[in-house]
C-alpha cells in the first residue's frame, strides 16, 4: 500500500480460534482498550469475532517472528513477520472520519503502509496445507474515494477500493475476505499488498 492505504487483519483458525492484529502508529505491542498502547487498539468484534475479543496491537515498525495471542487471550503457535514504511493516524487526514462514531474507529484510525512498493506480511506456525478464513481491512487517508488496495495471499488475488464515506465494514470497500486462504506446505500464509492513489 502507499500512504493512502491501510491494513489490519483477522484470521479464523479451527477449532473456533481467532487471531486479530491491529497495526498502530508507533505503539508497543499490547491489547485492546488502550492497554500499554498510547493509541487505542481495537477490541471486540469486527467482521469476525464477538464482543470481548482481544486484538494484538502491533507497532507499525517492522517486526520478525512476533508471537500472537488468540482473541480469547491464550497464546497461539502463530507468529507474525512484516515490513513497513511506517504508520499514520488516519484521523489527522480525515480518512477514518466516517468511523468516528462507530465501534470500528480504533481499528480504522491507524495503519500500516508503504510508499507504492509491494510489502508482505507472513503468518507462520499454522497447520500445513489448511484452509483459513482471512479478513484484511483497508481504508485511505483521504475522504476522496477511489483508492484501491491489491492483496495476494499465497497466489490468490483480490482488491478493495475505499469509497471515503462508508461507516460500516463493507466487503470490497473496507475489507476483503479470503474465506479459504490455504496455508502452504510450511504452514505459512504470505500476504502481499500494494496500493494506488
Amino acid at each position: 500500500m502507499i500512504t493512502a492505504s491501510v491494513l489490519w487483519l483477522s484470521l479464523s483458525l479451527a477449532p473456533a480460534q481467532l487471531l486479530n492484529v491491529d497495526f498502530n502508529e508507533n505503539d508497543g505491542v499490547g491489547w485492546g482498550g488502550g492497554g500499554p498502547n498510547p493509541s487505542p487498539t481495537m477490541s471486540g468484534a469486527a467482521v469476525l469475532g464477538a464482543a470481548g475479543d482481544l486484538w494484538n496491537g502491533m507497532d507499525v515498525s517492522s517486526g520478525t517472528n512476533i508471537a500472537l495471542n488468540y482473541a480469547n487471550g491464550n497464546a497461539s503457535p502463530v507468529t507474525l513477520t512484516f515490513t513497513s514504511g511506517g504508520g499514520y493516524d488516519v484521523n489527522s487526514f480525515g480518512g477514518s472520519t466516517p468511523f468516528a462514531s462507530t465501534s470500528y474507529d480504533a481499528l480504522m484510525e491507524n495503519y500500516l503502509f508503504n510508499s507504492g512498493m509491494q510489502q508482505t506480511i507472513t503468518l507462520a506456525g499454522l497447520a500445513t496445507n489448511a484452509a483459513y478464513n482471512l479478513v484484511l481491512y483497508n481504508a485511505a487517508n483521504s475522504t476522496a474515494g477511489g483508492r484501491t488496495t491489491y492483496f495476494t495471499v499465497n497466489g490468490v488475488s483480490k482488491s478493495s477500493t475505499w469509497d471515503g464515506v462508508s461507516s460500516t465494514l463493507v466487503p470490497g470497500i473496507d475489507y476483503v475476505d479470503f474465506s479459504c486462504a490455504m496455508s502452504d506446505s510450511s504452514g505459512k500464509l504470505v500476504i502481499a499488498y500494494r496500493g494506488d492513489g
